[in-house]
């Protein structure tokens, strides 16, 4: 899909540190998740909105990981929150 990904309402972030991951607060459930560093990472590009192209060069030059490897990963990670409602595409 095209467009910018972004964080919908219910979605929240709470950084533990500025050196740490932090977590993705559910703000209808309270749920709590803890994020790795990659997770972190796209969840503050996402907050902002973000292009799959440039979720997937972001983590590509972060995490020296190839762009096609990046790419499946992010898809995969964006399908979750959406299936979650964490988080939408807008054209």
């Amino acid at each position: 899909m095209s467009g910018k990904w972004h964080l919908t309402p219910r979605a929240s972030m709470e950084a533990k540190n500025d050196k740490e991951p932090g977590v993705l607060l559910d703000a209808y459930s309270a749920a709590m998740f803890t994020c790795n560093e990659v997770a972190w990472a796209l969840l503050q590009r996402l907050e902002k909105g973000s292009s799959l192209d440039e979720l997937t060069a972001h983590l590509a030059s972060a995490f020296d990981v190839a762009e096609a490897t990046a790419q499946h990963d992010i898809q995969a990670f964006l399908h979750h929150l959406r299936r979650m409602g964490f988080a939408d595409v807008q054209s």
